[in-house]
């Protein structure tokens, strides 16, 4: 039998050269193949300015949304966060869903994070759990309630009961699963890798489960402890008299008390390294630092609790903010800049980018190969895209700009002006403003090679090992790798306003809002649900496929991992998409209303100015500008998202334009009395205004 947690230890970067599975625990492993890769930011339908949301493998989270919180808890590589009104946050990897907390748990008075999985204890003293659950860890036994304290361990958990009573659960293949000898009177609790600490009221510390490295052998005198903390193969515990004594592994000096030995309150343990806070909440670290996790991150840093992963540490600070550090392949530390004002999103195999209104570039996840590195300065970009494993992206003034795997030239940006970019597997794409296509990078499967006639491109889209270029007449083109069928454009071949690429399936949005998959089907990436939609964005992943509906929800099929996360939560407010391996993005805008007689917000490209009259009986005009020619789409929906009137479908010049709309339907029919929503795209962005007809 396979067992995926040994897969995990034993592959991609956390690989460390110890037994899988008992020693420290590994990277988890992505699928070996290509991933997929989401083209565009600014250029996504309704992209506005607005938060970055991220689910399936990762979910992100920044400084702004890790704020007002009183607790935190560092998981292998995600952190969780409580807020005095019991709601949670959570940042980082999300491959089991252990940093997406259940509506069960926003109630929540404590939390604790394991390696893969999370706990939060609720009010009435019940635990609930989520996560990885292989070992029965995200299962709190009955009868579950009147616990007070909680503490997560690799694959297993603890609960403190009344009279001091220690209740154990999930994996127990050293015991650690079992309650400890004279279970009764003890005040906190502590779990690592797979062995427990518990404290008695007497100061003494009771420890079993694994014990190779001597971590459940308590120094002597077994006397006048006041807090314990368990590593993954480590323990440690503090004194009455401030000091700290720390046992078992050592092979990254973890057990080996810092100097001065004196004046700590507090302690915690990462899985090889220590912190402890002195009474001023001054910070002491040590231990493991091989990503700056074993050292302060400032010395003039001051926090009220602090606690460790893997490899990252996190500080609660006392204005309830927190500093994180250390690793940050999996956003467990957060983004780096507050999540507001972004134009949009852009996935790669396993790393993300994110474009703000001021042109600035955040990149967040992977970075094995630079692809994180966003060249400086890093200001004034317009458009981004992901591949595999390298970024693209574009300036005001055309120039295109690519870092990270430049193993087969994907990286060698062209120096001609581009109004669009997509990335690939290991090849890239701009479109021209001229409507042409220029490709470079990897071409083993012709991905790289432009059919002829190479022009009256509008849009381009690259995948795994093959290439979408959309026509201004609504055709696609489709080119590279044809196995699966990928580059097999379904019949009729017309009326398409988008594309995108996945691992080795396509994907085309239609005009009335619908959507034709073709390609690799085995995962059901290329069965788009009936009776969703109208559509007005679609983004494909390796084995996964979402879409926009006209309301801002999204809508999702096929396969994104074992998170099985295939909708953010709450899925509203939806403004733009992207697709990875097995993560996705969106831009999420609650746009306020607009004042009368304003402009709506929207990208710089299209903006949809206020109908005249509105209210309207029989007619009334709506207005648009465009800056530049191109396709336009205006439409009419009611406020279930049901298409009712196409009142432009064609390519329009640059300037103002005005439609008229006589509130019947496209069959003729006068519609009934009430509010619609009139949506203008161009050129890649989208506005929306709202309409009410009288009767």
């Amino acid at each position: 039998m396979v067992n995926l947690r040994d897969i995990l230890a034993r592959t991609w970067r956390g690989f460390r050269g110890r037994p899988c599975r008992f020693g420290a625990p590994g990277r988890r492993a992505l699928p070996g193949r290509l991933a997929v890769l989401a083209l565009l930011a600014l250029g996504v339908p309704g992209a506005g300015r607005a938060t970055v949301v991220s689910w399936g493998s990762t979910v992100v989270a920044g400084p702004d949304q890790l704020a007002g919180l009183v607790q935190v808890a560092a998981g292998g590589y995600h952190t969780i966060g409580l807020r005095a009104d019991g709601a949670l946050v959570a940042t980082g990897y999300d491959w089991f869903g252990q940093a997406a907390p259940p509506a069960a748990a926003h109630d929540a008075t404590a939390i604790a994070a394991g390696y893969l999985h999370s706990l939060a204890l609720v009010s009435g003293g019940a635990v609930v759990a989520w996560g990885a659950d292989d070992d029965g860890q995200a299962q709190p036994p009955a009868p579950n309630g009147g616990f007070t304290a909680i503490a997560a361990g690799g694959y297993h958990n603890l609960a403190l009961g009344a009279g001091g009573v220690v209740v154990a659960w999930g994996r127990d293949d050293f015991g650690q699963a079992q309650a400890p000898p004279a279970n009764a009177g003890f005040i906190a609790i502590a779990a690592g890798g797979f062995h427990n600490l518990a404290l008695r009221s007497d100061g003494s510390i009771a420890a079993w489960g694994r014990d190779d490295d001597g971590q459940c052998q308590v120094p002597e005198p077994n006397s006048g402890y006041v807090a314990i903390a368990a590593g993954w193969r480590h323990s440690l515990a503090l004194r009455a008299d401030g000091t700290v004594v720390a046992w078992g592994n050592n092979d990254y000096g973890q057990c080996v008390a810092p100097l001065p030995n004196a004046g700590f309150t507090t302690i915690a343990c990462g899985f090889d390294h220590n912190l402890a806070l002195d009474d001023d909440g001054a910070l002491t670290a040590w231990g493991r630092n091989d990503a700056g996790q074993g050292q302060a991150l400032s010395p003039n840093a001051r926090y009220t609790a602090v606690c460790g992963g893997y490899g990252h540490t996190v500080g609660l600070r006392p204005d309830g903010g927190v500093d994180a550090w250390g690793l940050r392949d999996d956003a467990q530390c957060g983004l780096a800049v507050p999540n507001v004002e972004f134009l949009g999103v852009a996935a790669g195999q396993d790393h993300s980018l994110a474009l703000r209104s001021d042109g600035f570039i955040l990149a967040w996840g992977d970075n094995a190969q630079g692809q994180c590195d966003v060249p400086l300065p890093n200001q004034g970009y317009v458009r981004i895209a992901a591949g595999r494993a390298h970024s693209l992206a574009i300036t005001a003034g055309g120039a295109a700009v690519a870092w990270g795997r430049n193993t087969e030239g994907q990286c060698n940006a062209p120096a001609f002006p581009l109004v669009a970019i997509a990335a690939g597997g290991t090849h890239s794409l701009g479109l021209a403003a001229a409507g042409f296509v220029l490709a470079w990078g990897g071409n083993a499967q012709g991905q790289a090679l432009v059919p002829a006639p190479n022009t009256g491109f509008v849009a381009v889209a690259a995948g795994g090992t093959h290439s979408l270029g959309l026509k201004a007449g609504g055709t696609i083109v489709a080119w590279g790798n044809p196995a699966d069928g990928r580059c097999a454009v379904p019949a009729p071949n017309q009326d398409f306003i988008a594309v995108a690429a996945g691992l080795a399936h396509s994907l085309g949005l239609k005009a009335d809002g619908s959507i034709v998959a073709w390609g690799a089907d085995d995962a059901g990436q290329c069965r788009v649900p009936a009776g969703e939609g109208p559509f007005t964005a679609v983004a494909a992943g390796d084995r996964f496929s979402i879409g926009i509906t006209a309301n801002g929800t999204v809508v999702a099929w096929g396969d994104i991992g074992p998170s099985g996360q295939l909708l953010p939560s709450p899925n509203a407010g939806l403004k733009a998409i992207a697709a990875g391996a097995t993560h996705a993005l969106a831009a999420r805008s609650p746009m306020p209303s607009a004042a009368p007689g304003a402009p709506v917000p929207a990208a710089p490209g299209a903006r949809l100015l206020p109908a005249l009259p509105n209210p309207f009986n029989p007619r009334t005009t709506i207005r648009f500008e465009l800056d530049a020619p191109g396709p336009v789409r205006l439409r009419v929906f009611d406020l279930r998202g049901r298409l009712v009137r196409t009142l432009a479908d064609d390519v329009l010049g640059a300037g103002l334009h005005e439609v008229s709309w006589d509130g019947r339907d496209d069959g003729g029919r006068l519609l009934a009395a009430g509010a619609y929503r009139c949506r203008l795209e161009a050129g890649g962005h989208a506005a929306t205004r709202g309409l009410l007809l009288l009767k």
